[in-house]
């Protein structure tokens, strides 16, 4: 703003990421749902685990960026993280039926909203984390639920290249390094191994 000559902070060097080896089980999202008392919050947070969106994509997805044919959201080059290719989100049974419900509810503007009809914004999902973690014991955020989604994929068998599209990765490199934790987990990469074995 002109006020200063320079940012204090240009030479800070930035942390490195957070690891991401957390994630839910079936189990625990289950019980997660239990203590969560209001529709609007459950429904946002099962799209996320059925899709592993990002959560400024559920935050912003509007009615008309639904295509129901292809059962996805599609938003545009403008819309999506990059600004490089429109960025698509594949939906399951589950997720599509929310977001039919809801895009029928509010056909102009987010179509996600709290239960006074407001968009939720990420202060009010951090509040509705905030309240959650007294109830079921831990702390959460959106990216937990993309995760867990990334990692229940890949243990399924789905290839790396597909998890990647479906996450809106540009490089499933990505995967190798973000999700490396599965390589500690023996009964996995033994099941992947029978699996490969006996074809």
């Amino acid at each position: 703003m002109g006020h200063i000559d320079s940012s204090p902070i240009a030479y800070f060097e930035k942390p490195p990421a957070e690891s991401r080896d957390r994630v839910l089980s079936t189990q625990e999202f289950e019980q997660l749902l239990k203590h969560v008392p209001v529709d609007e919050f459950r429904d946002l947070l099962s799209v996320h685990w059925e899709t592993g969106c990002r959560p400024q994509e559920s935050l912003r997805v509007e009615a008309k960026f639904v295509d129901l044919k292809n059962s996805r959201w599609v938003f545009p080059i403008k819309k999506s993280k990059g600004k490089r290719r429109p960025r698509i989100v594949y939906l399951n049974d589950t997720a599509l039926a929310i977001t039919k419900r809801y895009m029928h509810k509010w056909p102009d503007g987010p179509i996600f909203r709290n239960t006074k009809g407001r968009p939720w914004t990420k202060d009010s999902v951090n509040c509705r984390f905030e309240r959650l973690k007294n109830k079921f014991g831990t702390r959460c955020c959106m990216y937990l639920f993309r995760h867990s989604f990334a990692t229940k994929m890949l243990e399924s068998g789905l290839d790396a290249l597909t998890v990647a599209l479906l996450l809106g990765h540009s490089n499933p490199a990505m995967l190798s390094t973000t999700y490396q934790h599965l390589a500690h987990n023996p009964g996995h990469l033994l099941e992947q191994l029978n699996r490969a074995s006996s074809q």
